[in-house]
C-alpha cells in the first residue's frame, strides 16, 4: 500500500511525468515512453513479488487460488480505474480494496456460500465500477494534452 502511494505521489510531479512520457499523445515510438512503461511494469512486479513473499510467509506455503484475481480486478475498477480511458487514482483503489475485504469478511461471517462471496460480489463490484467509470469519463472529458 505504501509503495503504491509513493508511486502515485511520484507520478504527480510534472517533471517525472514528462520524462517518462506519461500523458503524451504524440504518435510514434519514443524511448521515454518505453522507459516509463518498463518503470511502471517493473515497479508493479517488485511490489507483487514482495506481497507474494509476505503472503507465503503468513500462510506457511503457496497454494493455487484464483479467487483473489477477480477481487483485485474488482477493487481496481470499483476504485475508479477506468476501463475505457485507463485513468484513475491510487486512493480510490485502496478504499475499494478495504471495502471489498470488509464485505468479504462480513459475508463469510454470515455463512453465505463461498461462490456467492468470491464470485457474485466481485462481479457486481466490477459492473458497478464500469458504470461509474463510464459516467466519470463522460463528465471529465478527454485528458488535457501536456
Amino acid at each position: 500500500m505504501l509503495g503504491s502511494l509513493a508511486g502515485g505521489a511520484l507520478f504527480l510531479v510534472p517533471g517525472v511525468r514528462r520524462a517518462l512520457g506519461v500523458g503524451d499523445a504524440a504518435p510514434g515510438f519514443r524511448p521515454s515512453r518505453l522507459l516509463g512503461a518498463l518503470a511502471g511494469f517493473g515497479g508493479s512486479s517488485v511490489l507483487a513479488a514482495l506481497s507474494g513473499i509476505v503472503l507465503v510467509g503468513r500462510l506457511g506455503g503457496a497454494f493455487p487460488n484464483s479467487d483473489r484475481l477477480v477481487i483485485a480486478v474488482a477493487a481496481a475498477v470499483l476504485g475508479g480505474i477506468s476501463v475505457f480511458t485507463f485513468r484513475g487514482g491510487v486512493a480510490g483503489t485502496l478504499f475499494a480494496t478495504a471495502f471489498l475485504v470488509l464485505a468479504e469478511n462480513a459475508l463469510r461471517l454470515a455463512e453465505l456460500p463461498l461462490w456467492l462471496v468470491f464470485s457474485l460480489v466481485p462481479a457486481l463490484a466490477i459492473l458497478f465500477g464500469i458504470l461509474i467509470g463510464l459516467a466519470l469519463d463522460k463528465i471529465a472529458g478527454p485528458e488535457p494534452q501536456r
